[in-house]
Order: structure tokens, then C-alpha cells, then sequence
């Protein structure tokens, strides 16, 4: 491949995976974001990485996942602190290069004597990339991911339908259950506590809701129909036939997915599941406090899994000082300041 534009020599950054592995789409725009923030911050061409997605959340079925399916690359967007959108620095393939290449290891910096090379290739091990980039190597940027033609195309005459129920205003409410419930309370996803919260928002009752749900059993929702002109995927058959089995169709779920995230956009009050950072949703069911509560007691259980300790070890844990303790995890101190181990013992 000639690396020459004129008398400049471009260089490029890919990342490779050590493991093959598919994660769902929300990790792959993640990924993706903090690929086209280290090429950003070093002045480079990202080399796109190939969409490999979880087909446990497309029903187990796999398809043949292209980014232009979901995303308009060219229409995308880098945005600054200030507010300046830049181009995406990206490349879609590069089948060889004719100079040395670089590797990085995971969480390793990019050092000086990378920046003459080519080509860097950085090592991934984890499945959520951006855990393996060290935050020094990237740029205060945010990614906006514009979606493809098909599917605003597809969810434009929802929106219409939307606007006229709601007199040009609707809400939009991404209720993630299933695979997630184990993260937070299950009770902060159940049509109860969406009432009560959209209450204590000020969202009367009448008012249009649009429900994204991964929750299969229709009658789980049916409280909220007494309250709110609640809608799903499920009334608009364009939408159904996304999903649906039959034939030799193959369904999309993460077709689905962008649609929904696309009609979600125009709303006039967006409510996610969980708090994330630079989201563009005005609140969510689950507050920062529990989600960082129970985050906490996974990473508990975690670690007592790695040492086989029980429930009793981690009782006792927990009365001697549970922050002291997970301030020590963090900090991956695990012995005391005399070098003994840990005052817990196994359970005889």
C-alpha cells in the first residue's frame, strides 16, 4: 500500500485483538471511541476495526455485521471540550505497509521512538478495548456517531407518529433488563418504579411514552398502559419484521437497536437505565449512588471468588471496614503495612 500522499507519509494506528472476541454494540462504540481518540491525540489514521458483535443479543443468530449497516462513518463526528466536531481520522482497510511496524502491549504508552513508525499496533486483550489504553495516550474528545440512512429512514415516520400523539412532544425511556438485571435492582426497571419516576419528573398521566425494552413478555408492561399512551417497536410493522423469524430472514436485533436509538434522539425528555458519562439523556431509573453500590459488591464477590474465600470471609470483611478494604483492592494492596497477609482466614 503506497503510505505517501504527496510528499507527507501518513501513519496509521490499528488495533489487534489477541483473542477474537464479540462484544455487543455499545462496547464496540466504546472501542471504536477510544481507537479514534488515540489516533487523534497522535496525529494518526485510525485503521477501522472489523464490527464483530455478540449473537446473544440478535435471538443467537449471526449475521454479517458492517459498520455502514448502523453508522454513517463520513457523517460522524470528533467532538472537542469546546464544542469543535473534527472528521473522523479513519481508514476502512490496510493490507500492508512498507516500513517497520511497532507494537504496543496493553496498557502500555506510546513511547517517542513509535512516532517515526508507519504503522503501531497496539495489543488488546480485554473485551472492552478502551480498558487496555492508558488515559494519558487520549484526547478529551467525544464521540457522535451519526446512524445510516436505512435506519433514520426507518425510524423517521415513527417519530411523525409520535410527535402528532404527543402535540410535538414525547418521552423515551430505555428500560435495559434481561442481561443487565443482575447489575442493579430489578425493581428500578419494573413499570412501578417507571411510574413513579416519570411522576416525579412532572410527565403527566396521558402523555406519550416511548418504552425500549429488552424485556420479552408484552403483559409485563401493561401497568404502565393505565397511565401513559405507551409505546413500542411492536406497533409499527416495519419495525417487528426487523425481528422477526420466519423464512429464511435472518433477524437483527442491533438493527433494531438503532432505530430505537434514533426515534429516542427527537424526544423531548430521554430517561436511560444506567448513569454514563457524556450520555445525552436527561436522567436515569438507576441513580449513580446504586449503580455504584452494587458495582462495589460485584467487584466484592469477584475478588472473593479469586482468593475462595465464602460468604463468611466476606461478612467478616465487611465488619472490620468495608471501605478501607476496597480502598486497599483498588490500590491492589492486599497485605498490611508489616507485609503479613490479610487477618482473614478460610473458614476450617
Amino acid at each position: 500500500m503506497n503510505t505517501r500522499k504527496g510528499a507527507a507519509t501518513l501513519r496509521y494506528l490499528r488495533y489487534d485483538e489477541r483473542v477474537p472476541v464479540a462484544p455487543g454494540m455499545d462496547h464496540q462504540l466504546k472501542n471504536l471511541e477510544c481507537l479514534l481518540r488515540e489516533a487523534h491525540a497522535a496525529g494518526r489514521l485510525a485503521v477501522l476495526p472489523r464490527l464483530r458483535l455478540d449473537a446473544r443479543h440478535n435471538f443467537g443468530a449471526q449475521n454479517d455485521w458492517e459498520w455502514d449497516r448502523y453508522f454513517d462513518l463520513a457523517g460522524s463526528r470528533l467532538v472537542d471540550a469546546a464544542g469543535t466536531e473534527h472528521p473522523l481520522p479513519i481508514v476502512r482497510h490496510l493490507s500492508r505497509v512498507d516500513a517497520p511496524t511497532f507494537r504496543l502491549e496493553p496498557g502500555q504508552r506510546t513511547p517517542a521512538a513509535a512516532r517515526g513508525h508507519v504503522l503501531v499496533v497496539r495489543r488488546i486483550t480485554h473485551r472492552v478495548f478502551y480498558r487496555d489504553v492508558p488515559e494519558e495516550d487520549t484526547a478529551p474528545l467525544r464521540l457522535r456517531m451519526r446512524h445510516s440512512a436505512r435506519v433514520r429512514e426507518l425510524a423517521r415516520p415513527v417519530v411523525s407518529d409520535l410527535l402528532a400523539r404527543g402535540g410535538t412532544r414525547f418521552v423515551a425511556v430505555h428500560a435495559r433488563r434481561g442481561d443487565r438485571v443482575g447489575q442493579y435492582p430489578s425493581r428500578l426497571t419494573e413499570p412501578p418504579a417507571i411510574l413513579y419516576y416519570l411522576r416525579g419528573r412532572g410527565v403527566p398521566d396521558g402523555s406519550v411514552v416511548f418504552l425500549m425494552s429488552n424485556e420479552g413478555e408484552p403483559a409485563f408492561w401493561e401497568p404502565l398502559h393505565q397511565h401513559y399512551d405507551l409505546v413500542r417497536y411492536t406497533r409499527y410493522p416495519e419495525l417487528a419484521a426487523l425481528v422477526a423469524h420466519r423464512g429464511d430472514h435472518r433477524p437483527d436485533n442491533y438493527l433494531l437497536y438503532a432505530v430505537e436509538k434514533e426515534i429516542m434522539s427527537h424526544a423531548g425528555m430521554r430517561i436511560g437505565t444506567r448513569p454514563i458519562p457524556n450520555a445525552d439523556v436527561h436522567g436515569s431509573l438507576v441513580d449513580e449512588a446504586t449503580w455504584s453500590r452494587f458495582l462495589r459488591r460485584r467487584r466484592f464477590r469477584l475478588f472473593l471468588r479469586k482468593l475462595g474465600l465464602g460468604r463468611w470471609a466476606g461478612r467478616r470483611l465487611h465488619r472490620i471496614g468495608a471501605a478501607a478494604f476496597f480502598s486497599r483492592i483498588d490500590a491492589g494492596q492486599l497485605a498490611d503495612q508489616q507485609g503479613r497477609r490479610h487477618p482473614v482466614r478460610r473458614r476450617r
